[in-house]
């Protein structure tokens, strides 16, 4: 590798065979990741066949998602709630409040693990398409005047709460399920 100086610019000009052996590198790299990927998979649905078919009847959950979140929850185990779970990824809302700075702004905690979390706001993209519940509750939060960003923390969440419920329920996702809080209220009164 050689540099020529024209007065304030550089240019750096690559050998062929460097080329080369970093192509070849990044190939190689990218074949055992897909390896690796695929053999997780395949342990995955070995250890966790049931939760991973419950995991992806959830719209806007893929492979990868439901996989890293079976893998790093020890197949949901280590949670009782959708809250404690959410707190752990890092997309639980924090209030920020110390001494006199009360009226600081709030955000996600982003203490958990970024991987799983990057999935999951890809995974919210695809919620926002056809995950019915996922679709209105960010419409709701943009006319509400919220931000993209606000909207689609919201849905991640929600994508959490509803792996969350079909996994430890043991029933698959339904799209066209409606909650109404009236007849649960009236049925819980009972």
């Amino acid at each position: 590798m050689g540099c020529l100086q024209d007065e304030e610019t550089y240019l750096i000009q690559h050998d062929a065979l460097s080329k080369n052996v970093l192509s070849e590198s990044l190939v190689f790299i990218d074949e055992k990741i897909k390896l690796l990927e695929a053999d997780l998979l395949r342990l995955a649905n070995q250890e966790f066949d049931h939760m991973l078919k419950l995991a992806l009847t959830v719209k806007g959950i893929g492979n990868k998602i439901a996989v890293s979140l079976i893998v790093a929850t020890d197949g949901f185990r280590l949670f009782e709630t959708a809250k404690q779970l959410a707190k752990f990824i890092g997309i639980a809302p924090v209030h920020h409040q110390s001494g006199t700075s009360v009226k600081s702004n709030r955000g996600i905690n982003r203490s958990g693990d970024p991987t799983i979390r990057s999935l999951l706001y890809m995974g919210a993209w695809s919620a926002i398409r056809y995950n019915r519940a996922c679709k209105e509750l960010y419409d709701r939060l943009r006319k509400a005047g919220k931000s993209g960003y606000v909207a689609l923390i919201a849905v991640c969440h929600k994508l959490i709460r509803q792996v969350f419920a079909v996994v430890k329920n043991g029933v698959p996702f339904d799209n066209d399920y409606e909650f109404d809080s009236k007849k649960t209220v009236e049925k819980l009164a009972l």
